[in-house]
Parts: structure tokens; C-alpha cells; sequence
């Protein structure tokens, strides 16, 4: 009887919370990216980190191996720059874009071997747009098409191989970055229609995903602008760098549920703004590029260990 009771009080136990109390994070330095970016995406994919879609990788993808500290000397070639990014049913996948004459396209494409290959059309050609795969489903967010900002999302369904137009953010944004905690998705920052920076973050829940639609709803304001998102242990919402008031920071900020407000819980230690950043284990990030405290592209990648005090 007595084991039994502590084999079921050593079950319900909850998991240490590591956001709980004080956070130490632990930095060192990766292999530098092949090129300096902004306002890139990083996508975990194969036990690899796959960057690209920004300003400077143009119509290239980079493949950086967290285990040997090395960037594949080969990057992936695309036909088209200023595409989103995602993994849909373990498959790496590139959204819109233009191409060389800057034509905005509704194409996407999956990655086989070591090149991309037609997968679907989404409903509108976008660009600068923003890609979620979720549970068989890819969510396609905002972007622009012919210098028009979009407010629109279209939902795949891989399943049936179908295409949706579904709830409209309530403002139009492009360059936004996503991030997915208890099935709620989440999306930060951006810019507006004005072309101007935002701190607005948009929430919609995914429960609703089954009838192929989406509700969004406005939320605590981020801290920065071009702060990049992450979440760690898949319940912490986390954002990285950022500036304010023409300031570059380093703060990494965390958002707590509770109190709806922002806490500082650690630095990178070199300030960054527009960062590609990526959750490769638990607890463990990497930071990759940015803007640097003068505004200059950086190619610096940090990997960060979070640890408690």
C-alpha cells in the first residue's frame, strides 16, 4: 500500500516548472551564418536548422548542424526570395515569394533531397508572408502582393489537399513571426500597411482548425519591435532582442499568462533586432543574425542554454 501511494504521488508530481523562479542562460558562440540577414526565418527540421527568406539569403536556404557546429557549404536554391517558411507532416516547406522580376507567386514547395519541388498553390500569391504547419494543416498569414499589405489567412488541409480562406487578421501585417503554445497560436510584431513597425501581438486558437477556420483576437502588446519569438518547453512564450526608442537590446522577455505582462529574464550577449531564432531541444535556443546595436547585418549565431539560478 505504502508504495503504492508514493508510485502515484510520484506521478501526479508536476514537472519542474524551469520558468517558475530565476533563469540562467548559458551562451556560446555557433559557426557564423554564410551571409548576415534580417528579418529571416529559422525553421527546426531534421535535427538541422534551415534559415532563409530574408533580405540577404534572397533565394537561398542555409543549413546549419547544431551538433558539429558547421553550416552546410552547399545552400538550397529557390526560384523565388522573401518566402515564408514551415514543416508540414515532416516535410520542410517554402510559401510565395517573388522571383527575379519581383512578381509576387502562390506557389509553394516541399524539399526533396537537396531540392524544392511544386507541392500546392495557396489562394492569393503573397510574399513577406507568414507559414504554420500544424497537425497536417498549413496556415498561410498576411504578406503582401503587388505593394498591397495583407489582412487575409488561407488554411491547407494536406489531409484533403484543400485550400480555405478563413478569418482576416484584424490588421493587415507582413513579416510577422509565429509560435504555437498549448494549441494556441500565436503571432507578434511585423509591420503595418503604413510600413511601419508594430508591437502587436494576435492570438487564435487552433481547436477550431477541424472546420478549417480561425478566429483572431488582439493581445498584450509585445515589448519591442523586431523582437523574434520562441517558445521553450512548448508552454513558454519567449521573445529575443528587439529595439525601442532607436535602442537595440538584448532582453529576452517572457510572457506571463497570469499577469498578462513581460518579464525580463536574461540577454544575448550582443544586442539584436529582427534575429531568426529557433528552439532546437527543451530548453536550448539559437539566435541567428540581425541587426546589430549601429543597424548593421550580423551572420553572429549564439546558442543559449536555459538553466534555473
Amino acid at each position: 500500500m505504502g508504495f503504492t501511494l508514493l508510485h502515484e504521488q510520484l506521478v501526479q508530481s508536476p514537472t519542474p516548472d524551469l520558468f517558475s523562479g530565476p533563469v540562467n542562460i548559458k551562451w556560446q558562440k555557433g559557426a557564423p551564418a554564410p551571409v548576415k540577414d534580417v528579418h529571416h526565418t529559422a525553421v527546426l527540421h531534421d535535427g538541422k536548422v534551415y534559415t532563409g527568406g530574408g533580405y540577404e539569403s534572397s533565394d537561398r536556404i542555409y543549413i546549419y548542424t547544431l551538433a558539429n557546429n558547421s553550416w552546410n557549404p552547399s545552400p538550397i536554391n529557390t526560384s523565388y526570395k522573401h518566402f515564408a517558411m514551415t514543416t508540414l507532416n515532416n516535410q520542410l516547406i517554402t510559401a510565395g515569394g517573388k522571383d527575379r522580376s519581383n512578381k509576387v507567386t502562390n506557389k509553394i514547395f516541399s524539399l526533396d533531397g537537396d531540392h524544392l519541388k511544386e507541392y500546392t498553390r495557396m489562394i492569393t500569391p503573397r510574399c513577406w508572408a507568414t507559414a504554420i504547419g500544424h497537425q497536417g494543416t498549413m496556415i498561410l498569414v498576411g504578406g503582401e502582393d503587388k505593394n498591397k499589405k495583407l489582412a487575409t489567412t488561407e488554411l491547407f488541409n494536406s489531409t484533403t489537399r484543400q485550400w480555405y480562406s478563413t478569418g482576416d487578421l484584424p490588421l493587415p501585417r507582413y513579416h510577422l513571426k509565429s509560435v504555437i503554445i498549448h494549441n494556441v497560436l500565436y503571432l507578434l510584431g511585423g509591420y503595418d500597411d503604413n510600413s511601419y513597425f508594430s508591437k502587436a501581438m494576435f492570438t487564435a486558437p487552433l481547436d477550431t482548425l477541424s472546420s478549417n477556420q480561425l478566429k483572431w483576437s488582439s493581445q498584450q502588446d509585445i515589448p519591442f519591435i523586431n523582437s523574434a519569438p520562441v517558445s521553450i518547453q512548448g508552454r513558454h512564450l519567449l521573445t529575443v532582442g528587439g529595439y525601442k526608442g532607436h535602442v537595440v537590446t538584448g532582453d529576452i522577455h517572457m510572457f506571463n499568462k497570469v499577469s498578462h505582462s513581460w518579464e525580463v529574464i536574461g540577454q544575448i550577449p550582443s544586442t539584436r533586432s529582427a534575429p531568426a531564432v529557433v528552439s532546437v531541444a527543451d530548453n536550448k535556443l539559437v539566435v541567428v543574425g540581425g541587426y546589430d546595436d549601429k543597424y548593421c547585418y550580423t551572420n553572429t549565431v549564439w546558442i543559449g542554454s536555459c538553466e534555473p539560478q
